[in-house]
């Protein structure tokens, strides 16, 4: 076999799959002239494009293979990335006792007991292999993360995984209104342009009904049937996803469900001396939004010199996110290599972690949240342009003091973990309050989520929910508004 090809670990995967891992005969014995015939190809024929010939051969037998493991009522998770692994919990399980298959498809490879299923499949290298759009043999798929790849007639479900925290932080500067189209728009970005992509969300909390209402107002989607009409900007994305090859829907069905990886409490796991630092990330997508506001790139190398250096008998982790600006995470890390005290994770295991730590250091990160409501342990949140922001009760921002203490500065910081570790405060009955005012079916999602994909694929009825249809209609690759 050709260099080229023993070199790409997206085919290795693909081919341990088909001959080891997944190994069905039939598969196998439909790919191996294929098989056959590029090595004649290469040994007498080689060309340029050989490898590429290769690749699809491979990704059309492995679609044969995974079509196989399908019936009308498969639900397909969706784990684009090695971050999101974890946010389905105990979902998969349940509905498996409920006898419902279910099948893992995942994005990105890092060898783990997922990966080692034997209802998970690889969907990585899309350009190479094949595309989850030709994935129409699967009717239900189920993500954590708003996407637009999935087949076009598919019931697409979103559990959305964005808790508290949104896309991008808005500044004063901008003078949005409360219900300001422009800055919802450019505040939420992707998750507005494909929000109508999709049949059903279940939505984790009060803060996000409340924005999901307003997002599908601008679409011109109402709950009562009147006649709204979508704004400029919902026109031009909406009629941007037709020319795509995308199917509008009529309706939107939206569940105030709650967020299955939050039902895990580790509020009685015995602690450690351990305080986590854990900001927002600054990668290549998000960059351009959140550099103001997070800490990492202007105050991360400062936080960690000053939480070493004054609580010497912790220890102290910098905990990136996977993806981190390698830069960022380098210096940081430098600044921490002064330290006995000063420890380095950027796995993306934060269970174990959450579960000793005393408390977290953050910024605008959802994974504050989720350590807060996990834990029931408060967060301080660093915040150094905190007179840019504009914060209201409605958003994330203005749920922040209820789960810790808002600083601007390190003094500040250091003053506020000073006063969390005094044990002076009941931060638990604080946190609580907070979890149970906002939350959907706290500590219950999973059961809740489950039972409602058990309705939906079986075509029961369905409860508690809110129904969106659009009063719009689409003719073509063109929308215009009912008279």
């Amino acid at each position: 076999m050709s260099e080229m090809i023993k070199l790409c670990p997206d085919t290795r995967i693909y081919l341990k799959d088909i001959f080891f891992y997944k190994f069905d005969l039939l598969v196998v014995l439909s790919f191996l002239p294929r098989f056959v015939l590029h090595l004649f190809k290469e040994k007498f024929f080689p060309h340029n494009g050989l490898a590429a010939e290769f690749r699809k051969a491979v990704g059309e037998t492995y679609l044969h293979l995974l079509k196989k493991n399908i019936d009308d009522k498969t639900i397909a998770f969706f784990y684009p990335t090695e971050a999101l692994r974890d946010h389905f919990d105990r979902i998969p399980n349940l509905l498996a006792q409920n006898k419902i298959k279910t099948i893992n498809l995942y994005g990105t490879a890092k060898n783990d007991d997922l990966e080692r299923q034997k209802n998970s499949f690889y969907v990585g290298a899309p350009q190479n292999f094949f595309s989850l759009q030709q994935l129409t043999f699967i009717q239900y798929f189920v993500t954590s993360s708003v996407v637009d790849c999935f087949p076009p007639k598919s019931t697409k479900i979103l559990i959305d995984h964005l808790s508290y925290a949104t896309f991008r932080p808005v500044s004063m500067d901008e003078e949005p209104s409360i219900l300001d189209h422009d800055h919802i728009i450019k505040k939420y970005e992707y998750f507005f342009k494909f929000i109508v992509l999709y049949d059903h969300i279940f939505s984790p909390n009060k803060l996000r009904d409340k924005l999901t209402s307003e997002m599908f107002e601008i679409h011109g989607y109402s709950k009562l049937g009147e006649k709204i009409e979508p704004q400029k900007a919902s026109v031009f994305m909406t009629t941007e996803l037709l020319r795509n090859g995308q199917m509008i829907r009529k309706e939107v069905v939206v569940h105030p469900l709650g967020y299955p990886k939050l039902d895990r409490d580790y509020s009685d796991c015995t602690t450690e001396k351990l305080i986590i630092y854990a900001p927002t990330h600054l990668d290549n997508a998000n960059r351009e939004s959140w550099e103001n506001f997070t800490s990492s790139n202007t105050h991360g190398s400062e936080i960690i010199r000053q939480l070493c250096s004054q609580f010497p008998q912790y220890k102290i982790m910098y905990k990136p996110y996977i993806r981190e600006d390698s830069t960022i995470v380098a210096e940081i890390c430098a600044a921490g290599s002064e330290f006995d005290n000063f420890l380095f994770d950027q796995t993306s295991k934060n269970e174990s972690l959450y579960k000793k730590a005393q408390l977290l250091v953050s910024d605008f990160s959802s994974t504050a949240f989720t350590f807060s409501i996990t834990t029931q342990r408060p967060v301080v949140f660093f915040s150094k342009n905190e007179g840019l922001l504009r914060n209201n009760s409605s958003d994330y921002l203005g749920e922040r003091h209820k789960f810790g203490f808002v600083v601007h500065n390190c003094k500040e910081m250091v003053r506020a973990v000073e006063g969390i570790l005094s044990g002076k405060q009941n931060h638990r009955q604080n946190i609580l309050k907070a979890i149970k005012e906002k939350q959907h079916n706290y500590m219950t999602a999973n059961e809740a989520i489950a039972s409602a994909l058990i309705d939906i694929v079986t075509k029961q009825p369905l409860e508690k929910c809110e129904v969106y249809q659009r009063s719009w209609l689409i003719d073509g690759s063109r929308l215009w508004i009912e008279s």
